[in-house]
C-alpha cells in the first residue's frame, strides 16, 4: 500500500530506540571505566601503602640494632632486639583510649579542684627557694598539673591535643607518659635555677613532647622525606611564637619552657 509517513514514522521511532540504547551504552562504558580507574586509584594506594610499611620495618630494625649496640656495650644484660617500639596502628579516638585524652581530662579535673580549694595551687605551685634547698621536691612534679587560670588551661589543653596525638602514635603511650613527665619535671628544674618567681603550668612537658617529636623526625627524615620537612618548620614557628611571647608577657615562663624542650 501507498501510505505516506506510515514507513518515515517507524523508521524515526527505531532511530530513536537505537540512539538511546548506543547512549545507555556510552553511559555503562564511561561508569565501568570510572570503575576501572577507581579500582587502579586504590591499588595504587595499598601498593604505596605496603612499600611504606616494608620502609618503615626496615628503618625499626636499624634503629632496634643501633640501639643494641649501643646500649650493650654499657650494660651486657641489654636484651637483644626485636623490640615493640612503634606500631603502624590505627589512629586512637580522642578522650576515650588515648593517654593524651586522660591526661587533657586529668588536667581539667585538677582545674576544678583549684577552683574548689584555692590553697591547692599555692602547695603545689614551684617555690625555687624550696627546690633549691632541697625542700619539698614534689613541687618539681605538682606544676605540671595545676593551671594559673582559665586561658592558661584552654592554651596548653589545645597544645597537648594537638602536639600529644602524634607523639602517642609515633612513640606508644609508656615512651609518651615518661617524655611528659621528664621533660615537665626538667622544665621545672631549669625555672628553679633561673627564675625566682613561682610557676605552675604543663608547658614544659607539652614542649618537651615537641623537642621529642622534633628529634623524631631529624632523625627519620629519609623515612618521611618533605612532610617532616614541613612539620619541623611548623614546629619552629610554633616555638618562636612562644618564645616572642615569653619575653613580651612576664608572666610566661620561658625557662621552664626551654628546660623542658631540653629535657
Amino acid at each position: 500500500f501507498n501510505l505516506p509517513g506510515i514507513h518515515s514514522g517507524w523508521r524515526k521511532q527505531q532511530n530513536g530506540q537505537n540512539t538511546s540504547r548506543r547512549k545507555s551504552s556510552r553511559q555503562s562504558k564511561q561508569q565501568l571505566q570510572k570503575h576501572d580507574q577507581f579500582q587502579q586509584l586504590q591499588n595504587l594506594q595499598q601498593q604505596k601503602m605496603r612499600q611504606f610499611r616494608k620502609l618503615f620495618r626496615q628503618k625499626q630494625r636499624q634503629f632496634q640494632k643501633s640501639l643494641y649496640n649501643l646500649n650493650s656495650r654499657i650494660n651486657y644484660d641489654f636484651p637483644k632486639p626485636p623490640y615493640s617500639l612503634w606500631r603502624l596502628d590505627t589512629e586512637p579516638t580522642f578522650g576515650k583510649t588515648t593517654l593524651t585524652g586522660k591526661i587533657f581530662l586529668l588536667n581539667i579535673a585538677m582545674f576544678g579542684l583549684q577552683t574548689m580549694y584555692p590553697q591547692m595551687t599555692a602547695m603545689g605551685a614551684k617555690r625555687s627557694d624550696m627546690i633549691l634547698e632541697g625542700r619539698q621536691l614534689y613541687r618539681l612534679l605538682t606544676p605540671v598539673f595545676l593551671h594559673g587560670g582559665i586561658g592558661h588551661l584552654m592554651a596548653n589543653s589545645y597544645s597537648l591535643k594537638s602536639m600529644g596525638a602524634n607523639v602517642e602514635q609515633a612513640f606508644g603511650q609508656p615512651r609518651l607518659i615518661a617524655t611528659y613527665l621528664v621533660s615537665g619535671v626538667m622544665g621545672n628544674v631549669f625555672s628553679a635555677i633561673m627564675s625566682p618567681n613561682p610557676a605552675v603550668g604543663a608547658s614544659g612537658a607539652i614542649f618537651g613532647l615537641v623537642g621529642a617529636y622534633y628529634t623524631f623526625l631529624s632523625r627519620n627524615q629519609d623515612l618521611f622525606g618533605n612532610m617532616a620537612t614541613r612539620q619541623k618548620s611548623a614546629l619552629i614557628e610554633t616555638m618562636g611564637i612562644n618564645v616572642v611571647l615569653g619575653m613580651v608577657n612576664p608572666m610566661i615562663d620561658n625557662w621552664g619552657h626551654m628546660g623542658g624542650f631540653i629535657g
